[in-house]
Order: structure tokens, then C-alpha cells, then sequence
């Protein structure tokens, strides 16, 4: 099968980087003639560069021009989004629409929901415009970048392509990452048929179990807000529990000085993928506190393929990744007392079952069998 890959690059890397790659280098590896198209947010450099991209994010005349004579050249059977945002635009969709040519469109986030992407305003869920046609809350809460333009911009973008149809009729697959995601966009004012909505969860390579664990828990992840960062340091503070902390973000330097005064908390800082797998490997269990909804939390899926239960907040798509007593345990969003009750309840079963639920469900080999099955329906109708 001849598939383009379409993907537009943050300046600072993600799991939806990662899932892109991780895609393309399994459909090759399985015969698939595959080319990659790829924009990244780096060249968007000072005022002129910032301007220009928010010109463009409804629909980028330069980018589809560039990518009508790649299509040209390569003629694809099937077209594969991870991320248009912004460089590429939705325009993408319409342009396949207008070729005749399959697109598919892997959704990462809530952008089409929520000009955040998160779901999510100060510190808590939020869902006032999820219903709502165009996103004027959002506006007026300027919950992109703190920003009334930006916001306004991407609000728009979602606005006149849902007025246009693209959602509903340009797409001819969506892949979310999990039945919550799919109840969002079924419950939005989007209105995309449902059988256009396919769960298909993310996957990783086997990191190797590894059943030999000391009692130390572990956060690997962005130091920010959404993530729960401070729920996590509240349940640890003052405990007789210990942690490691892998990774950075906007507050790093807040997790650094309370690391240094707290002699249970080691800020590791930020570290390569082979440190923190063997961190995987020897914690007690993973602690992913996230107050957001979440998409499809990469590292989640890298415990488990270590046998490393996860304990998580209940909330959105972990929701249905943990089997609570089972592949780990999860308490109440944003409880820092709760999460601390939770520590000592971990069992030596759980790694087991862990490793069992990567083996059953997240592989790249059962991944292929669900993907291939996505291209084929899309292009048989």
C-alpha cells in the first residue's frame, strides 16, 4: 500500500511526535511503500514568522500548494494526518476531499473541541464549549496562550471548516485514542458520524519486563499544571514514601528547590529514553497524577510493557488504561491525600497483570492488524 504521512512538528517534542514516528517506521517494516511530509513549528521564527502562521491556520495556500505536487508525484492510495496544526491547516482535508483520495486523521488532543487542546481551564476540566458552535468562552477566557487573538484565530478555524463540513465530510476516518475520546466528539457540535470515529489506542516496541522492584515510585513527564504536579508533591511531602522525578517544564524550577529540602523527593531533571526505561523497570509503580483529560499517555503504556503498575488519577482516559487492583490503582483527580493512601496498596500481582495488559493490547503487531483495517475501510468507501 502507497501511504502519505502527513505531520507537523511542536518546537519542543511530544508523544505525538513519537507516535508518528513509530507508525511510519512500523508500516515500512511491514512492505508498505511510505513517504512523510513533514512541517515543523521551528520555522516559525519572530513577529513576521508568527504572524504569518496565524494568517494561515485556516486554511495555509503555501503548504497545500507544496503538498498538492508531492500528492502529485507520489499518488497515494490513502493520506495519514497526526497534526496539521498550524503550518498545514485543515485546508489538508478538503484538498483530499477534492483529489478523491482516502484521509485519515489520528487526533491527538481536543483541539477540534477546544482551541487549548486540553479540555481544561484553571486547574480544573472544563467542557463550556464543547457544545458549542463557535468558542466564544474560550475567547473570552483567552485560553489559548492567554492570548484574545490566537484564541479567536483557532476558534474560527474550527468555526467555518465545521460551517464548511470538513469535519463531517472531508474525513473519511478519524482514529481516537480511546472510547472517552470518542464519547467527546460524539457529544460535540461537530456532528462527525459515528462510524468515522475508530478507537485505536496508541502502541510501543516491548521495553522487556522486568519483575525486580525497589519501593520507589516514580513521575516520568511535564512539569506543568495539567499534569498534576502539585498533587504529586503534596502526597510526597512530609510521607515516608520516596519518589524520583523525571523530566521538565514551566515548573521545574518549583520542583528542584522542594526536591533539594525534602530528602524522600530526587528531581532527576531531564533524562534519555534507556535511563528512563530502567527507572521503568525498578520503581515500585508509576505515578501519573494528570488533572486533564488526557490523550493517549505514551508513558502509561511503556510501564506496563516493563510489567510497572501505574497509579493515576481517575479521570478521562486513564480511566479505562487502569483496571483499578489490577494493572495498578487510581484515585480522585487533584487529591493529594487520596494519591498518598494509594502508595502503600500496590501488590506484586499488579506487575504481572501490567505486563499481561501491554502483551494483550498494546503491541505493535496488534496495532498493524487494527491500522491496515482503518486504511482499507476508508479507502473501500
Amino acid at each position: 500500500m502507497k501511504i502519505l504521512v502527513l505531520h507537523n512538528k511542536y518546537k519542543i517534542r511530544g508523544g505525538e511526535d513519537s507516535v508518528f514516528e513509530t507508525e511510519v517506521e512500523l508500516l515500512k517494516r511491514r512492505g508498505n511503500l511510505v513517504e512523510t511530509v513533514v512541517f515543523s513549528n521551528d520555522s516559525i521564527v519572530g513577529l513576521q514568522g508568527k504572524l504569518r502562521a496565524l494568517m494561515g491556520i485556516t486554511n495555509n495556500t503555501a503548504s497545500l500548494t507544496m503538498l498538492e505536487g508531492q500528492i502529485a508525484k507520489f499518488e497515494p492510495d490513502v493520506i495519514h494526518v497526526h497534526n496539521f496544526f498550524p503550518l498545514l491547516s485543515p485546508g489538508v482535508f478538503t484538498l483530499a476531499k477534492k483529489l478523491n483520495i482516502p484521509i485519515v486523521f489520528t487526533v491527538h488532543n481536543y483541539r477540534l473541541l477546544c482551541p487549548s487542546a486540553l479540555l481544561m481551564r484553571d486547574g480544573s476540566p472544563c467542557e463550556a464549549c464543547l457544545k458549542k458552535p463557535f468558542a466564544w468562552k474560550a475567547v473570552m477566557y483567552k485560553c489559548y496562550r492567554d492570548s484574545y487573538l490566537e484564541t479567536f484565530a483557532l476558534s474560527y478555524m474550527n468555526y467555518s471548516h465545521n460551517v464548511q463540513g470538513t469535519w463531517r465530510n472531508s474525513v473519511s476516518r478519524y482514529i481516537v485514542l480511546s472510547n472517552f475520546a470518542k464519547s467527546k466528539f460524539l457529544e460535540s457540535s461537530l456532528n462527525i458520524p459515528e462510524q468515522k470515529l475508530v478507537v485505536k489506542s496508541n502502541f510501543v516496541e516491548d521495553r522487556g519486563y522486568s519483575h525486580d522492584r525497589s519501593n520507589r515510585f516514580l513521575f516520568v513527564g511535564r512539569l506543568s499544571e495539567e499534569k498534576g504536579i502539585q498533587t504529586l508533591l503534596d502526597a510526597f511531602i512530609g510521607s515516608e514514601y520516596s519518589l524520583d522525578i523525571i523530566g521538565g517544564g514551566p515548573q521545574e524550577k518549583e520542583v528542584a528547590a522542594l526536591a533539594l529540602g525534602h530528602g524522600n523527593i530526587d528531581y532527576l531533571g531531564f533524562q534519555n529514553s534507556s535511563f528512563v526505561l530502567n527507572a521503568m523497570k525498578q520503581c515500585k509503580a508509576l505515578v501519573f497524577p494528570s488533572i486533564w483529560y488526557e490523550g493517549m499517555p505514551m508513558t502509561i503504556l511503556e510501564a506496563f510493557s516493563t510489567g510497572c503498575p501505574v497509579i493515576a488519577s481517575n479521570i478521562g482516559v486513564m480511566a479505562s488504561l487502569i483496571e483499578h487492583d489490577n494493572t495498578g490503582l487510581l484515585f480522585e483527580a487533584g487529591d493529594s491525600e487520596a494519591l498518598r493512601c494509594q502508595l502503600n496498596c500496590v501488590t506484586e500481582q499488579m506487575s504481572f497483570s501490567a505486563r499481561d495488559e501491554y502483551v494483550k493490547r498494546y503491541t505493535p503487531e496488534a496495532n498493524y492488524v487494527q491500522l491496515m483495517k482503518i486504511y482499507n475501510e476508508a479507502m473501500n468507501e
